[in-house]
């Protein structure tokens, strides 16, 4: 399935018909077996390719638990590197889709990427994902106040200090410390 919709298009019509088809039982698959991180991780990377591009797809994963499904992943199988860097990927596609955002925000989401980059501190790929899927729900004040309240400062920094020749990280980092820095004076000096 994620091969399938894997290719960029500018026509995400193949993406919702093959959404209609397998996006249930994606959602349904993860569920029924939540401990295995094979499974766990192929059903992240269909929901990430499913949503990439694809506007329709962000609503249509949200409205059959999808949210749920790729946060429940994320907690449930922490240490495993291949489910935080798709779990996080695909939480950035979802979030691209401001009532998505809110809902994440709302779920743990900002929760599961933060510990995501505390647990996974030198794996460059898992940083990034997170990196830009903290830079997506810190977009929503709300999402931003969460993670302020969380020390996503703290992680980030270190981060961006611990990958000083990553440029996504660099320039997510300073996005996310940005979206951060605009909610009030006090977060201002949180950062600094």
């Amino acid at each position: 399935i994620s091969n399938l919709v894997s290719h960029d298009s500018s026509d995400s019509s193949l993406k919702q018909k093959i959404m209609d088809i397998v996006g249930v039982a994606v959602v349904f698959c993860m569920a029924r077996h939540p401990n295995d991180a094979r499974l766990q991780e192929k059903a992240l990377k269909a929901i990430r390719n499913l949503c990439a591009n694809c506007d329709e797809n962000k609503e249509a994963v949200a409205n059959i638990g999808g949210i749920d499904a790729v946060i429940c992943a994320m907690q449930s199988l922490k240490h495993e590197l291949e489910v935080q860097e798709e779990g996080a990927w695909a939480i950035s596609n979802l979030a691209q889709n401001k009532d998505n955002r809110e809902a994440i925000g709302l779920s743990g989401g900002i929760e599961v990427v933060i510990r995501a980059m505390w647990v996974h501190t030198e794996c460059i790929e898992v940083q990034e994902r997170c990196a830009q899927a903290l830079f997506t729900l810190t977009e929503d004040l709300h999402n931003a106040n969460v993670a302020l309240e969380l020390d996503s400062v703290s992680v980030v920094l270190d981060t961006m200090q611990r990958f000083t020749e990553v440029s996504i990280i660099q320039e997510m980092g300073c996005a996310i410390l940005c979206n951060l820095a605009a909610i009030t004076n006090e977060a201002k000096m949180q950062i600094v």
